[in-house]
């Protein structure tokens, strides 16, 4: 019985290690924080480092709304290496302090659905009401529309230039100069000579640092003339 029970000890301790497991490690930690952002996209990545002693998989990467998120790197993630998470949040819809989740699901038996939330401070220099212009009319007739440009943060701004994509449009700001919370009107007049749909948009250069590029779309569809009987 002995000599058994000694023999079945050593196969055992002879015997690869069964205990073999994946720890999912995520850098940035589960609530981070990715500061202040002024542009109307911010892209940032999670670091999702394997610190266990077999193979972590990852897979059912999701977002909540107003965010996308994909693996970046192989969903396979062997022992002490890592993958990434891509994080594009789009910010032209928020301002102030914005939270948005993450979620995946591993193999790490400690960890099998993960929520990474984390945290951002929108800052807008300006602000379009509407958010776009959109103009419909028939072919060579004109169209005009406003939009309401509003500084919305702290400091005065003086807008430098406006600037359209193309000539389909042209373009008047009824003033430069924006103390914080005052507005001015952005008129677009088109007069198109064909058929069809145009995209485009308006740029305005400002003073404000670190992002001094405001962004306007707009959108037109223009009809045929209707032929005369």
């Amino acid at each position: 019985m002995r000599t058994f029970i000694f023999g079945a000890l050593a196969l055992f301790l002879s015997a690869p290690s069964c205990f073999c497991q994946p720890k999912l490690q995520i850098a940035e930690g589960m609530s981070p924080d990715f500061g202040t952002v002024y542009t109307p996209t911010m892209e940032r990545t999670l670091t999702l480092k394997n610190v266990g002693t077999d193979t972590l998989t990852v897979s059912d990467v999701s977002t909540s709304c107003g965010c996308t998120a994909a693996l970046a790197s192989k969903d396979h993630i062997p022992p002490g290496q890592s993958g990434t998470v891509s994080i594009t949040f789009d910010a032209k819809r928020y301002n102030g302090a914005v939270s948005k989740a993450i979620s995946m699901n591993t193999n790490d038996a400690t960890q099998k659905h993960v929520n990474v939330t984390f945290t951002v401070n929108v800052v807008k220099s300006l602000q379009c009401d509407p958010e776009y212009f959109f103009f419909s009319t028939t072919v060579d007739s004109t169209d005009e529309k406003s939009v309401t440009i509003e500084n919305t943060s702290d400091k005065p701004i003086h807008i430098k230039a406006v600037t359209p994509s193309s000539g389909f449009i042209s373009v008047k700001l009824s003033k430069n100069d924006l103390d914080p919370g005052e507005e001015a009107t952005l008129t677009g007049t088109i007069r198109p000579t064909v058929a069809g749909t145009e995209r485009g948009s308006i740029d305005l250069t400002t003073d404000f640092k670190p992002y001094p590029k405001f962004t306007v779309t707009y959108f037109a569809l223009a009809k045929a003339k209707k032929a005369k009987p």
